[in-house]
């Protein structure tokens, strides 16, 4: 997303010695991070958009249906469906070839339309689990999400 402007602060739902070790992990990591990204030089006042992939997708779904501050989201093979359900426009990711996950994804898509979100969604036919990683769906999964954080997150 860096590629498309956007100051991006990463986190990780595993947690790696070799690469880093919180002492005292936050109640709210996703939270945290949107606290530690406002923050940071060049961030700009307004809303936020939220990127996550896999369990990743799941949190940031979670998350923002708790926060007023967010602007958009782009879940990318979210694992399953949370009862949780945001307001905030949100770009849905998937892959035909990850069958379980992309049919709570259609489960999902259809629980937002039903409670009124704008959501859009794409699934791929090839890509595997995280679209916005693997490389046959790379280039237009990412340019997809940040036109659509972009166009979500006007100032």
């Amino acid at each position: 997303m860096s590629e498309g402007g956007f100051i991006v602060v990463v986190g990780c739902h595993n947690r790696t010695p070799a690469v880093l070790t919180c002492r005292q992990p936050p109640d709210d990591p996703v939270g945290a991070m949107i606290e530690l990204a406002k923050r940071l030089p060049g961030a700009r006042n307004g809303t936020v958009g939220l990127v996550g992939c896999s369990i990743g997708g799941v949190q940031v779904l979670v998350t923002a249906a708790h926060r007023d501050d967010v602007g958009a989201i782009v879940a990318d093979s979210q694992v399953g469906a949370p009862a949780e359900l945001p307001i905030a426009p949100t770009l849905l990711l998937g892959s035909e070839q990850d069958p379980t996950i992309v049919e709570a994804i259609h489960k999902y898509e259809s629980s937002l339309r039903q409670s009124g979100t704008s959501v859009e969604a794409k699934y791929y036919p090839n890509g595997g689990h995280m679209v916005l990683l693997s490389t046959d769906t790379l280039a237009d999964a990412r340019s997809r999400a940040i036109a659509f954080l972009r166009e979500n997150l006007k100032p």
